[in-house]
């Protein structure tokens, strides 16, 4: 996906330096400028490892009933129930 956004901002890059030659007015400095920015900052960007996924846990005594959810349950003797992340 990174390369997608390199190779993206790198034809904007050419397309408008290609109108800044053929028209040098406002409009195109501002866009060569713009497509020049982005084309820096897609190079600046590292490609980010996504963290590893948490196991879950799951603990039932006797004569209970599991519950799923989204993460860790500890179901207390006292009836509380509190749900960890």
């Amino acid at each position: 996906m990174i390369n997608f956004f390199r190779i993206a901002s790198g034809v904007a890059l050419l397309a408008a330096l290609a109108w800044l030659v053929m028209e040098p007015k406002f409009d195109s400095v501002v866009a060569a400028a713009t497509a020049f920015a982005a084309f820096i900052g897609s190079m600046l960007v590292k490609k980010e490892r996504l963290p590893k996924t948490r196991e879950q846990s799951q603990n039932v005594n006797n004569n209970s009933t599991a519950i799923q959810a989204g993460g860790d349950i500890n179901v207390e003797n006292s009836g509380g129930i509190r749900a960890g992340r």
